[in-house]
Order: structure tokens, then C-alpha cells, then sequence
């Protein structure tokens, strides 16, 4: 979570940044640190689909699979395990 944490310092602009850092949380068991982290991007005019998936996507255990926008918007380019 540390990398995740230092990226989102250095790049506080990018939504991979944020995107990367909440799933890390999440997929960590940190649920709520996750939804905290997502309020505080949203705060920082942070939208789109991608946060809407990944809104979304929080609540439930899907086998830690990432919504395919979140997927596609972290690791543009690499298949997509779900598929």
C-alpha cells in the first residue's frame, strides 16, 4: 500500500493514481479506508466512469476482480482476467 500511497503523493492528479490505491485498499480488506480515500478524490473533483465502477464495486467481493473500466484504466492494454 506504501507505493500505491507514495504514487498518488507525487501524482495527485491522476486518476490511475487514485483508481490503483482505493482497489489496493479494498482488495487489502481495508473497506473503509478505501471509501475514505474515494471521498476524499471525489472532493478533489475526481469523476467518470472508472470512479463510478469502482464506487460501485466496493461493497461487493467479486473473487477480487476489478470492474473492467477500473481494469482497463489501470492496465491499459493488459487483458482483463475477468474475460
Amino acid at each position: 500500500l506504501g507505493y500505491f500511497r507514495q504514487a498518488l503523493a507525487s501524482g495527485p492528479t491522476q486518476e490511475r493514481y487514485w483508481l490503483g490505491y482505493i482497489a489496493a485498499l479494498k482488495l487489502a480488506g481495508h473497506e473503509p479506508a478505501a471509501r475514505d480515500v474515494l471521498e476524499l478524490g471525489r472532493k478533489q473533483g475526481l469523476s467518470g466512469a472508472s470512479i463510478s465502477s469502482l464506487e460501485a464495486w466496493l461493497p461487493q467481493v467479486e473473487h477480487g476482480l476489478l470492474p473492467a473500466r477500473v481494469h482497463a484504466a489501470l492496465l491499459p492494454g493488459m487483458p482483463d482476467p475477468a474475460n
